[in-house]
């Protein structure tokens, strides 16, 4: 039996494939406008436009691809990033942006935005990059986010975000790297964080976190290379597993409540550049291995209860060391004559230990040196080795600012400017916004003598610490102006 074979009219063709043309561009159409739709959204949550950029660029007359910071898929037209960053707006983020169905990239970053982070967010399935980092939004961190599982980088930081991370955010399996630092989040980190092997970089310094870190941390997270964690009030040891994060380059875990000894395994890190355990709790003796970094450029160890020995050779392989920082610990011996060799370094911080012998001819070598902490060691006379003794006043001075403003130099408040000198320089008329408070009580009846007491000894020490060597007070001098100040307290 013969088949039949029904074909169409040539014109019934041209007819349906018009149709199907039709319906696809006007699909197209919709779900561009959504983008555009969303963008004005975003224009209409924001307040002040400082530079006037989005008021006159962002304008339905022209095609959203052309206007300023957006950047669109040239195949299907649809927007893939979003760049308004430093353009001093301020506003809120509308949950419109959820519509972004495309948006790849997102950077809010440094402008005036405020108010919670919409949860819609999470709806961004596509998001890789996620900027907004110095902003002033508040409120928790949307449990959303963790849907966005595509998420590469996730920057948080310098806003005012409360709360705990949310426990979603293990599910960000592609995540390499996590910036929350400088918030106002609480609680403790949640493990499943620990267990994205991806991240090579977590930074929640300055927050109110708490609890232990996992002792096989880097045995999960082999890729970091940046474990930014200061200035919190975690607990315990510091994990023994560090020295499998092969690639650690950044370890910062001062000012926590850690105990225990630094594990010597942190010895291993070849690629370590900086390392900042400086608090109240660590002891036993710095792991020699340390020493044989040599990429380490700042070793900053202050305010512990280390004790031991520095070794003879520390400094004949840290070519690149710029700053070292032990003061406020226990340690002896004599201080290292191969501190010449650390032709780099810019910071010398030895003070309050218990170093005895005569100070090392070659630190007089050190061009660079721009800051010398010797003060309250066991030291002969700075003057017997060819250092002069201007260096014992400049290190007295500092250390009396050390002790009235409980900071160190080499807080990491203080790399770059200000410096702790100008700091105090800045406050010196309100002693309140500086001192010690365990030093200094408003409610103290005789609070009035003490604040002109230290004031006192604020105006000495920058006499003490003077640019030019020639414009410091001399010790005698000092003396005798701490023995009045120290009258004038006891009448």
């Amino acid at each position: 039996m013969e088949k039949k074979v029904f074909l169409l009219p040539f014109a019934s063709v041209i007819l349906l494939l018009h149709y199907w043309v039709t319906c696809l561009t006007l699909a197209v159409s919709l779900t561009n406008l959504s983008d555009e739709y969303a963008l004005l959204a975003l224009k209409a949550h924001i307040t002040y436009d400082s530079q006037g950029i989005l008021a006159t660029n962002w304008s339905s007359t022209t095609s959203y691809c052309n206007w300023f910071g957006v950047s669109c898929n040239a195949h299907h037209g649809r927007l893939t990033a979003l760049n308004l960053s430093n353009m001093g707006l301020e506003g809120t983020i509308p949950p419109q942006v959820s519509n972004l169905s495309f948006l790849a990239s997102l950077d809010l970053s440094d402008n005036y935005f405020h108010a919670s982070l919409p949860n819609e967010i999470g709806n961004c399935r596509q998001l890789r990059q996620l900027y907004f980092f110095n902003n002033e939004l508040t409120g928790s961190i949307p449990q959303s986010l963790g849907n966005l599982s595509k998420l590469e980088e996730s920057y948080l930081d310098s806003n005012h975000l409360t709360g705990d991370i949310p426990e979603e955010m293990s599910n960000l399996l592609s995540l390499k790297i996590l910036s929350l630092f400088v918030n106002n989040l609480t609680g403790s980190i949640p493990s499943g964080i620990f267990n994205i092997s991806s991240l090579q970089s977590i930074s929640l310094s300055a927050n109110d976190l708490y609890g232990n870190l996992p002792m096989d941390m880097c045995d999960r997270i082999p890729n970091l290379n940046g474990l930014y964690l200061s200035y919190n009030q975690l607990s315990g040891q510091i994990p023994t597993s560090l020295h499998n994060c092969a690639k650690l380059q950044l370890i910062s875990l001062s000012y926590n409540e850690f105990i225990g000894s630094i594990p010597k395994g942190i010895g291993n890190l070849s690629e370590l550049e900086v390392l900042y355990l400086g608090q109240k709790h660590l002891t036993g003796e710095i792991p020699e291995a340390l020493f044989n970094i040599s990429s380490l450029r700042i070793f900053d160890l202050p305010s512990n209860n280390l004790s031991g020995t520095l070794p003879s050779s520390m400094c004949c392989n840290l070519p690149s060391l710029e700053v070292i920082s032990l003061s406020w610990n226990q340690l002896k011996g004599k201080i290292p004559s191969s501190l010449s060799h650390c032709q780099e370094l810019r910071t010398l911080s030895l003070s309050f230990n218990q170093f005895t012998g005569s100070i090392p001819l070659g630190i007089g070598n050190l061009s660079k040196l721009e800051e010398l902490y010797l003060g309250i060691n066991n030291l002969t006379e700075y003057g017997s080795e060819g250092i002069v003794s201007t260096s014992d006043v400049y290190s007295n001075g500092i250390m009396l600012l050390e002790v009235f403003a409980r900071k160190k130099p080499t807080d990491e408040m203080f790399v770059g400017d200000p410096t702790l000198k100008s700091w105090v320089e800045s406050l010196a008329s309100t002693v309140m916004e500086f001192v010690d408070t365990n030093l200094l009580d408003k409610e103290d009846e005789h609070f009035a003598i003490k604040e002109n007491c230290v004031l006192c000894i604020m105006a000495l020490a920058l006499e003490c610490t003077a640019e030019s060597p020639e414009d410091r007070i001399n010790m005698r001098d000092v003396v005798a102006r701490l023995k009045k100040i120290r009258i004038k307290l006891l009448m």
